[in-house]
């Protein structure tokens, strides 16, 4: 996300406590996530960016920080509670194959899962200005447009409301 700083704009008294975030990179928004939220779970696929991620939120004590797949990750962490889901595990590579790269582009099994929770979660798909636009270098994002990831919501939730939010696209569900 272009301006992670603006993300309390989403946020009210009734939102979720607990912030999910796929994709860490630098951490810019994992930190922003823990001023925002109860507790932050971070999962990034990339060690070196895992551990960087460590060293830049070692003293932020209600982070918590996991190393691979966000699709098998996500099944793993339990939460009796609405939770806001910051997804951003898109593989944006840099001279190489995303094929090279298990888990690379996670966005629908990620979806999929959270789909089938119970509860009335907020989901936000960065990245927006990739949707719809396939690049040789990260073509799955040929599939990706707002309407696609309402249908996929849709299968399982009703949405209350969806919009843009910067380079963002969110979707409340219920």
């Amino acid at each position: 996300m272009k301006h992670p700083h603006l993300l309390h704009r989403l946020l009210d008294d009734s939102s979720p406590k607990v912030a999910v975030e796929t994709g860490v990179w630098k951490a810019q928004t994992t930190q922003i996530l823990a001023t925002l939220f109860r507790e932050v779970h971070s999962i990034e696929l990339s060690e070196p960016l895992y551990q960087a991620a460590a060293i830049t939120c070692k003293n932020l004590g209600n982070v918590h920080l996991y190393n691979g797949d966000s699709a098998l990750i996500l099944p793993t962490l339990e939460f009796d509670e609405p939770v806001f889901y910051f997804l951003d595990a898109h593989f944006m590579p840099l001279n190489r194959t995303k094929e090279s790269i298990p888990g690379a582009f996670p966005l629908w099994e990620e979806l999929d899962f959270i789909i089938e929770r119970s509860h009335s979660d907020i989901i936000l798909v960065d990245d927006i200005h990739c949707f719809g636009n396939p690049r040789g270098d990260a073509p799955d994002w040929d599939n990706v447009t707002r309407e696609s990831i309402l249908e996929c919501i849709q299968t399982k939730k009703s949405v209350l409301k969806s919009y843009d939010f910067h380079d963002g696209f969110v979707v409340h569900v219920e």
